[in-house]
């Protein structure tokens, strides 16, 4: 698989950027709330528990 190659170092960096670029980018935006979804489903199940 790994060739040494600049072009395709670079082509693996890109790509590597971009899948954790862009939900890095949402959740500074605040569009991804992940860490308050995950808390809140965690209360919700640890509540429904008890019922």
């Amino acid at each position: 698989m790994y060739s040494g190659d600049k072009k395709h170092v670079l082509a693996g960096i890109a790509v590597i950027s971009v899948i954790f670029g862009i939900p890095w980018y949402l959740m500074n935006r605040g569009l991804i709330q992940f860490y308050t979804l995950s808390s809140a489903y965690s209360f919700i199940r640890r509540e429904g528990s008890n019922l």
